[in-house]
């Protein structure tokens, strides 16, 4: 059974391989790259279950399309960068930091007596073309692996 299974994976590894070097050579990303099921998740249980803002949307993408998304982000992690204020999708400090942080601004603020006012931008990054930011990590990568 476990030879099976190593023949198996090696398959799938060489089947994800050549699939994933076509996409790169030809800059092609499959349209269904894109597709993902989002659902809602109650953010308060306690809460009013019939409040539009007491829940949120999770989307959950296929698996390979989040192969392929590490596969090109370990290519060309060189040539990524990032702002050093970028909290989410970092590394080195998460958005538990990022929490903390404004928590801190807004109490250091509002115990001076000043006002703090905040800008509501939940759904600014709701839709992502696939494709084109696909298109600009290999216009950025200057991995061999891109070069056909």
């Amino acid at each position: 059974m476990c030879r099976a299974f190593i023949i198996l994976t090696s398959d799938f590894v060489s089947a994800f391989t050549s699939a994933f070097k076509f996409i790169l050579c030809h800059r092609y990303v499959p349209n269904s790259f894109g597709i993902g099921v989002t659902v809602s998740l109650i953010k308060d249980k306690t809460g009013n279950v019939n409040d539009v803002s007491n829940y949120r949307g999770i989307t959950i993408s296929p698996v390979i399309p989040k192969l392929f998304e590490l596969m090109i982000m370990s290519l060309c992690d060189d040539s990524l960068q990032t702002d050093s204020l970028q909290s989410g999708f970092n590394d080195k400090i998460g958005t538990a930091d990022a929490i903390f942080i404004m928590k801190s601004a807004i109490n250091h603020f509002t115990d001076k007596g000043s006002s703090v006012y905040s800008l509501d931008i939940r759904k600014a990054f709701y839709k992502v073309s696939h494709f084109k930011m696909y298109k600009s990590l290999l216009d950025g990568c200057r991995s061999s692996y891109y070069y056909c």
